[in-house]
């Protein structure tokens, strides 16, 4: 996998993350952890 499809699919997981937490918050994806940071 390519470091630009990487990003995509960590994007894309941070999408769908944030969008089950509800409105008014953003998801950034934390590398080190391997997953999305929740911010409300």
């Amino acid at each position: 996998m390519t470091e630009s499809q990487q990003m995509l699919q960590q994007a894309d997981a941070a999408m769908y993350q944030a969008k089950e937490a509800g409105r008014h918050c953003w998801q950034q994806h934390n590398d080190a952890a391997g997953q999305p940071a929740t911010q409300t």
